[in-house]
């Protein structure tokens, strides 16, 4: 089997992020193929997990040098500094608990240690409650530091994993 990979995304795996996404639910936001669009244009924000010519999840992620309006995002960006946070990742619901988001975590980390950014940071839904990623989120060393609830309704878990 070959190794998965990270790279950025290209208007041709749209298609496939956006079926992700959908299948995410509720555990990631919905994506418009607009805001993707978007999000795409700068192509250090979306990054696909390919393995064999395959798409099995999407990242995206800004650092606190970005401007990006999510409220989760701008609460760690006046709390902390020097940090990649997570904004959205989903993996194809066929291959969760195989490794790949793990993996991909493994490439954030090496990301943000290349960029000399000291910790990567998250939100989780507790409300409503996404068990899978709280548990997922523990296993790799994520810490909770606060809890919010965001002007939506939701209500999520602030984590971050400080980079060694």
């Amino acid at each position: 089997m070959d190794a998965l990979t990270l790279r950025p995304a290209q208007n041709h795996d749209f298609e496939r992020i956006l079926a992700i996404n959908e299948a995410g639910s509720p555990g990631v936001s919905p994506l418009t193929p607009a805001e993707l669009a978007v999000i795409c244009a700068s192509e250090s924000h979306c990054h696909v997990a390919e393995r064999e010519r395959e798409v099995l999840g999407y990242v995206i992620t800004y650092t606190d040098m970005d401007s990006y309006e999510g409220e989760e995002f701008n609460w760690f960006k006046h709390n902390f500094a020097h940090f990649l946070y997570i904004d959205q990742i989903a993996i194809v619901p066929a291959t969760r608990s195989s490794g790949v988001g793990a993996q991909v975590y493994r490439f954030l980390e090496q990301r943000a240690r290349e960029q000399a950014l000291t910790s990567l940071v998250c939100e989780v839904n507790l409300e409503p409650l996404n068990p899978v990623s709280l548990t997922f989120h523990t296993r790799q060393h994520f810490v909770e530091i606060e809890t919010l609830a965001t002007l939506d309704g939701r209500t999520v878990s602030l984590r971050r994993k400080e980079l060694s």
